[in-house]
């Protein structure tokens, strides 16, 4: 099994806590911090993936943090060299590499000049989460992103999946409406933004989205009344709609919204 790059770097999967002098070439996928009640104060933690995918966890000291963030920058490669691995333990591991990737005083972070724009996402089968095969140590759905994905939004992000429905219940309502004398209606409805990106929608296999126009805050300043319709994720609004009405602060603020009808559906 290859083990290194041609570049002289080598594989996560390769790396053990034999030595410290390894180079890994690695972009960063996620970031967060850890919260510590310990002298060290709060960690900054990483999600890190090779050239083919691996990943391992990283985890830094609040010490060292400047040099790690000014080259780990979400969606950049960059090369480590020294660093510590010890033996990734416990519930709710964020990867399955077998150890954890510490930043240490003598540890060098730089740039690197690959470009690979891969998301690296990790699917796994919904069967078998649903069958109790999978090691539950290991978080599916969060950093490593896994197939539970498809089925929760097939549930949760019903605007697009259940979105005929939707749609039929508006058109009957605008029927209604359209009765009504001194009612101007436009001749479309509108959709809110989404918050999912193309291609983990495409590898999620969702349905085409709506052609109806993406809705801005500025066409609820425009409008005299409103009324919204959304599915329900667990009985509450599903977080694309919740996403628009939380960017919407400014009209809230300026009152813009005040005393206009609204209807839910």
């Amino acid at each position: 099994m290859v083990s290194t790059n041609g570049n002289g770097t080598t594989l996560l999967r390769a790396v053990k806590p034999f030595k410290t002098g390894w180079k890994v070439e690695i972009k960063a996928l996620h970031s967060w911090t850890q919260h510590s009640s310990y002298g060290g104060g709060d960690t900054p933690e990483f999600i890190l993936a090779d050239a083919t995918g691996d990943k391992i966890h990283c985890t830094c000291k609040r010490v060292f943090t400047p040099r790690a963030k000014k080259h780990m920058q979400i969606g950049q490669w960059c090369f480590i060299e020294n660093f510590a691995l010890t033996p990734a333990t416990g519930k709710y591991r964020a990867t399955s590499h077998k150890y954890k990737l510490s930043i240490i005083g003598s540890s060098v972070v730089t740039s690197s000049s690959l470009k690979n724009d891969d998301s690296f996402l990790s699917l796994t089968s919904y069967e078998s989460i649903i069958n109790g095969s999978l090691d539950s140590n290991f978080l599916i759905g969060t950093t490593q992103c896994t197939d539970v994905w498809r089925n929760a939004i097939e549930f949760g992000f019903e605007l697009e999946i259940h979105s005929s429905i939707v749609n039929k219940c508006a058109q009957e309502i605008r029927k209604g409406a359209a009765s009504v004398d001194m009612v101007s209606l436009p001749n479309y409805g509108w959709s809110v933004p989404g918050t999912l990106q193309e291609d983990l929608l495409s590898k999620m296999s969702a349905p085409p989205k709506s052609d109806a126009p993406l809705i801005t805050s500025n066409d609820l300043a425009e409008a005299d009344a409103f009324v919204f319709g959304f599915p329900t994720r667990f009985s509450m609004m599903d977080a694309q709609f919740k996403a628009f009405l939380g960017a919407t602060g400014g009209l809230r603020r300026t009152q813009q919204l005040a005393g206009k009808p609204a209807r839910i559906l």
